[in-house]
């Protein structure tokens, strides 16, 4: 006779399960998971949605070098105008 495996676990609604949702909307949203094309132009979009978010936040704690940043200045040599 075969033994079945079986496995306890918590459930669901005891640790914080946001992304379950939101997966869930998406799996929705995607024909049940057969518009693969969609989910991934989805997932494209948040990624650069975050990767937007984390350079604003870099650039407003001024962290990243732009033109007129203050590390910038220390690369290039003062001119030597009298």
């Amino acid at each position: 006779m075969a033994q079945y495996l079986t496995i306890t676990h918590p459930p669901l609604n005891s640790y914080p399960a946001g992304f379950v949702y939101i997966y869930s909307v998406f799996y929705y949203m995607t024909d049940h998971g057969a518009n693969i094309r969609l989910a991934q132009c989805i997932f494209a979009a948040l990624y650069l949605a975050t990767l937007a978010t984390v350079l604003w936040l870099y650039c407003h704690m001024n962290k990243v070098c732009r033109q007129g940043c203050h590390a910038h200045r220390s690369i290039v040599k003062p001119s030597m105008s009298p």
